[in-house]
């Protein structure tokens, strides 16, 4: 026994619970950050494949709006040649006089215009 009263077996003893206690420790936080990076990497992965499917979906999108506006294009161009149509038919009847100046335009189709308060129509 030593003058605190211990003996050398108890301080053997003691310092070796002291180190298992921290092995204990060590353990306990590697598996900790273990779990931790296991977590991460499930939440990247679920992140990352959500990532995937929102560019497969802009994508499509980018596609769906390209083709809108192809379509309001031809829309507009139709539009524009309608009202250029309309516009050649009425300023070619307004030349006209009588019904024999008519010309057969070789359509179904009732050709109407409205000048001041006359009304023009074009039957077939």
């Amino acid at each position: 026994m030593d003058s605190t009263g211990r003996s050398p077996s108890d301080e053997n003893h003691s310092r070796k619970s002291g180190d298992g206690m921290l092995f204990g420790i060590l353990i306990v936080c590697a598996l900790v950050l273990i779990g931790l990076n296991a977590l991460l990497y499930l939440s990247n992965r679920g992140v990352s494949e959500q990532l995937a499917q929102s560019e497969e979906t802009l994508r499509q999108l980018k596609g769906k709006q390209a083709e809108l506006e192809f379509k309001k294009k031809q829309f507009r161009e139709q539009r524009e040649q309608a009202e250029w149509d309309k516009d050649a038919v009425c300023a070619l009847l307004a030349l006209c006089r009588s019904a024999e100046d008519i010309p057969s335009f070789q359509s179904d189709h009732v050709i109407a215009s409205k000048i001041g308060e006359a009304l023009i129509l074009y039957v077939p």
